[in-house]
């Protein structure tokens, strides 16, 4: 959408101290509408990206297609500031995961988050020329530390000893105002729920580096196969408004259906 032709005629006054510096032809996409996923990483900084370059590419990437969970390792610097020896001891946590690279110590962090339907409507813009490319961003990610190495070591068994032994069991006490048959049925759905989690098996991907050639080539189905037509120009600011509204509401009422 050229700004100069949308406002001509129109009673819209561009200000002499903030002119118009360039305009585009705006195209959108959806070649890779289905496969197209945001990996956020709230806790790493933007100048350390997980690439082949930074030494830090990832090591291994999974997902639980039905559950939508996502699982990465990435590499740990152990030659410097490193603890060996508790690096060593939570190696050994992780030996009955199945998941875990075979080293002696911990030399990776494995980084999670459920696949989340994203609602803010997120576009991947590439700009060509006096061209801007947008593709909808249909899914995001949160990637944070799981941590699994210290849950491993909290559920191994500790020895009881002195006055400790002496309790018997205990067992967990639930106030409700629900009825026993609510409050049962919540428990195995949750509980089933939980198992199913657990019980699906991870699916291995590979991770593709940004500079490589295959990378290269998918980067180019963000580009609009006809540059022939982009977006329609709007004669309104009311116009445009209500247009891009629509699309929003219509977005959200999608991901709604598909969520019931």
């Amino acid at each position: 959408m050229k700004s100069n032709e949308s406002i001509k005629g129109h009673s819209l006054t561009l200000s002499e101290d903030d002119p118009v510096m360039k305009t585009y032809n705006i195209y959108t996409t959806s070649s890779l509408n289905d496969y197209l996923y945001l990996f956020q990483y709230p806790i790493r900084p933007s100048i350390q990206p997980y690439t082949e370059e930074s030494f830090s590419k990832p090591l291994e990437l999974r997902i639980k297609p039905k559950s939508g969970l996502v699982e990465v390792d990435v590499p740990i610097y152990t030659q410097q500031y490193y603890n060996k020896e508790r690096g060593i001891e939570f190696s050994k946590n992780l030996e009955n995961d199945p998941t875990k690279n075979k080293s002696p110590i911990l030399d990776f962090q494995t980084l999670n988050s459920k696949i989340s339907p994203c609602r803010n409507y997120y576009m991947v813009g590439i700009i060509r020329g006096d061209e801007l490319h947008l593709s909808p961003v249909n899914y995001t990610l949160q990637l944070r530390p799981s941590f699994k190495h210290l849950n491993s070591l909290s559920v191994k068994e500790v020895p009881v000893t002195g006055s400790l032994s002496n309790f018997k069991s205990t067992r967990a006490v639930q106030t409700s105002a629900k009825s026993p048959e609510y409050s049962q049925t919540l428990t195995l759905s949750t509980t089933h729920i939980l198992r199913s989690i657990e019980s699906e098996p991870w699916t291995k991907l590979t991770w593709i580096d940004s500079s490589s050639t295959m990378s290269k080539k998918i980067f180019e189905h963000l580009y609009s196969n006809d540059i022939n037509v982009f977006i329609q120009k709007y004669d309104s600011k009311e116009n445009y408004l209500k247009s891009i509204s629509i699309a929003k509401s219509n977005h959200v009422e999608n991901d709604t259906k598909k969520e019931s």
